[in-house]
């Protein structure tokens, strides 16, 4: 059974979950000490409320946890705070003041997407958010290691963006519909982001080792990506919404994408190692998928709307697989 306090706020019987606040709720709410987690939507479209007050037990916070509280102007992340979920502060309009406690904390994607933080926000080891209205060009400082999923989405007015060596991770869709950038994004190590000008084929440069997830997202006039084989790791739809794209694009290690024209069986060449993640997204005229034994890891909806996918046939190898591979749907 749930308690409900005297607000209507809703938790789990043992009061260490905060489960639901009720949307019509106004004004500032103080979280209990003992709470450990936010639960996902567990404030979204709180339209009224203005403050809350977050004790240092809690330890977890959402997906969406605050999704939409408009009147939502500041809030105190306590050290005590771990992993912070994909949306947890989208479209809070009038958040102007948040802190985001140091160390080796999981933030998803997109956690303040049209807020109304006015400044760049980050710590010492990742890169969280950039407002919408900054114009020009803007350089990450060296340290930091990690660029959040949608950290610079709908940028439209930055020129570029310079990243340092430092960084060796970025979320999905970083930089979104940044549309004014007209170089490619990235470091000796990593592969950021081709603005969708580029047209006919592109080479991404020998020695970078990673490209991140939706890096070429809706790059319509590529004809063909040549990947080197230095590249053994590839994000999730990297390749999304390239539509001109007629052939497969892979390398010795990645097997990265499959046009979506391809009809009947498909065999991954012998010696590919991953399978990116939307590697065969709505490949819908493939019936069957031959997977190599040397093939060991699975990225997430690697087959998703893969509707007439009748067999395949996974390695005994395979150390990672998602849960979501086969998946209809897809974030972000």
């Amino acid at each position: 059974m749930a308690y409900i306090d005297k607000y209507r706020v809703i938790f789990s019987d043992d009061k260490r979950i905060l489960i639901k606040c009720p949307e019509d709720f106004y004004g500032e709410y103080t979280i209990p000490d003992g709470v450990i987690k936010i639960s996902d939507k567990a404030f979204s479209c709180c339209e009224h409320l203005t403050q809350v007050v977050v004790p240092n037990t809690i330890s977890h916070i959402g997906d969406l946890a605050f999704l939409a509280c408009v009147r939502l102007s500041c809030i105190n992340i306590p050290k005590s705070v771990i992993s912070i979920g994909k949306g947890a502060f989208a479209h809070c309009r009038f958040l102007s003041e948040i802190n985001i406690p140091e160390g080796d904390i999981i933030l998803g994607d997109f956690i303040f997407d049209d807020s109304g933080i006015c400044k760049p926000l980050y710590t010492a080891s990742q890169f969280i958010y950039m407002p919408r209205f900054k114009e020009g060009v803007y350089e990450i400082s060296e340290g930091i290691k990690k660029i959040v999923g949608g950290a610079f989405a709908d940028c439209k007015m930055l020129t570029n963006v310079i990243i340092p060596n430092s960084v060796i991770e970025i979320g999905n869709f970083a930089f979104r519909n940044c549309t004014n950038i007209q170089t490619p994004i990235y470091n000796k190590h990593i592969f950021a982001y081709l603005p969708n000008s580029y047209e006919g084929e592109y080479t991404v440069p020998y020695g970078i080792s990673t490209i991140a997830g939706s890096a070429f997202n809706n790059c319509t006039l590529l004809t063909n990506i040549v990947i080197p084989d230095t590249v053994i790791d590839i994000g999730k739809f990297a390749f999304k919404n390239c539509n001109n794209l007629t052939t497969p694009i892979l390398n010795k290690h990645v097997f990265a994408y499959l046009p979506s024209i391809y009809i009947g069986e498909f065999t991954i060449p012998n010696g590919v190692e991953m399978i990116a993640g939307g590697a065969f997204y709505g490949c819908n005229k493939l019936s069957n998928i031959i997977i190599p034994d040397s093939v060991t890891s699975i990225g997430d909806y690697a087959f998703a709307k893969c509707d007439c996918l009748i067999n395949i046939t996974t390695p005994n190898g395979v150390r990672y697989m998602s849960s979501n591979d086969f998946d209809t749907k897809e974030n972000q």
